[in-house]
């Protein structure tokens, strides 16, 4: 018989712990680099998983690292496992930070670091759920693994080297996403689109275009380098912008002209949150009397994709009753006469996931583009009433007093790449998310009480 109280009692017990050794793997700066002998996704990630199985060691677990790309704490006997499935890369840090944000900062009862909501505050209070387990000699059926991945981040390239060597859990949550459950991911893609353009040296010319640096994260700030452009064409052209969008705007003339847009920054699940800088920029540059082979492509950005987050004037915009697709334009980068966006679109789950990837590219190919996709996820959908959704939403009610049924969300996580397994948290309901965003922290009582819930969720799942 175990209590819910056993499970907080222990973790709060061991909270300064706990908060120590969230701080260790948020030093890393953990953003997924070159690939190298051992560390496939980066050294610095490698660096943080080593980090993360030797505290799991001072526990008094075993541990071991799959195709050195996934970190396993295992805890039991048995042939099949129940799972956490947790990472440890993060994306970059970007502007806009108080303090350094891989130094990690507590104000009252909120720690402050990248990472630290997504998600490697999940990450230690599953290692942590799984130390109560062990510490209070609760009963398990079937053996428990909290895993660590590498590259949740960009492509969930560690699951399939993983799934090479070791079998999928007979059930898993992953800690990245929100209570009380979620039942639906909407599909995911990742796509990169070209234009070709030979300017000459008629009209104002661009030189350069840069902006973004993940297509999951809605650009904050996005510049442009202009030749033979007019200081006061450019003054009366920022006047009307700025009376009628909330961007900031800094410019520097010289022999040419450097045109700065800064929006905000938000996760492409949610790109309403944001202020897309890139697109900002992008309407500024269409009122230019560019070169007109620059302006054709630039008027098209400007008019179909705009700054809307739902592509209704692109044409794809779409929705189902757990919600609509999502459009976020997160890379641009222009050089060398060649003009490219990476984009990350999020499509409703039960719609035609191929049939809106094929209108994406007859409209994209009209307009002279190249298509190249980097990425797709097909959505993913479990019925609310599965075993695996009903079990979560009860020891999560047990430790909440919500009657929220599960959730949808436009985020995609590692439920996508391993069978039999949700997300389950971390987010409660109500909470700020500045996931991929400045200042991102995690309420420490909140990573407390995640803990105890993936506890008692490891050991029902278990004993099932």
């Amino acid at each position: 018989m175990y209590f819910k109280m056993d499970y907080l009692s222990f973790i709060e017990s061991k909270k300064a712990e706990f908060i120590e050794d969230l701080k260790k793997i948020l030093s890393y700066p953990s953003v997924n680099g070159e690939k190298t002998e051992g560390a496939p996704f980066g050294v610095e990630v490698r660096k943080c998983l080593d980090e993360t199985l030797n505290i799991a060691k001072r526990m008094g677990f075993k541990t071991f690292v799959v195709n050195d790309a996934v970190g396993v704490v295992e805890y039991g006997n048995s042939d099949d496992y129940v799972a956490s499935l947790t990472h440890l890369d993060v994306v970059p840090a970007g502007d806009g930070w108080d303090s350094d944000p891989f130094v990690a900062r507590i104000d009252g009862d909120k720690i402050y670091a990248r990472g630290a909501i997504d998600d490697k505050g999940p990450a230690i209070a599953s290692l942590y759920s799984l130390y109560a387990i062990k510490e209070l000699g609760i009963g398990i059926g079937k053996k428990i693994r909290v895993l660590f991945g590498t590259n949740e981040e960009e492509g969930s390239n560690d699951m399939p080297l993983y799934l090479s060597k070791e079998k999928p859990p007979i059930y898993a949550f992953s800690p990245d996403a929100e209570f009380p459950v979620i039942h639906s991911e909407k599909g995911m893609v990742f796509v990169r689109i070209s234009w070709d353009i030979d300017q000459g040296n008629d009209g104002i010319i661009i030189e350069e275009i840069t902006g973004g640096t993940k297509a999951n994260v809605v650009p904050n700030k996005a510049y442009a380098v202009l030749k033979n452009a007019d200081k006061n064409v450019i003054s009366e052209i920022l006047k009307t912008i700025e009376s009628e969008k909330p961007f900031k705007w800094t410019v520097r003339y010289d022999e040419k002209v450097y045109v700065e847009c800064i929006g905000k920054s938000s996760h492409a699940a949610h790109p309403e949150l944001g202020l897309n800088a890139i697109m900002g920029l992008f309407e500024f540059l269409s009122k230019l009397p560019l070169n007109i082979k620059a302006k054709k492509v630039i008027d098209w950005l400007a008019t179909y994709i705009d700054s809307e987050t739902d592509a209704k004037k692109f044409g794809i915009f779409c929705e189902d009753k757990y919600g609509k697709l999502t459009f976020n334009v997160g890379i641009v980068s222009f050089k060398d006469k060649t003009l490219s966006l990476d984009i990350n679109y999020r499509t409703p789950v039960t719609l035609d996931y191929d049939a809106i990837n094929e209108k994406f590219v007859q409209i994209i190919e009209k307009t002279g583009a190249k298509v190249e996709f980097l990425l797709k996820d097909r959505p993913l959908f479990y019925p609310e009433d599965h075993f695996l959704v009903k079990t979560l939403l009860e020891v999560y009610r047990k430790y909440v007093n919500s009657n929220t049924p599960p959730l949808s969300i436009g985020g995609g996580t590692y439920s996508k790449h391993i069978p039999n397994t949700v997300s389950f948290g971390p987010l409660f309901e109500g909470e700020e998310d500045l996931c991929h965003q400045a200042n991102e922290f995690a309420r420490i009582p909140d990573l407390i009480k995640c803990s105890a819930i993936y506890a008692e969720a490891l050991t029902k799942l278990s004993n099932f």
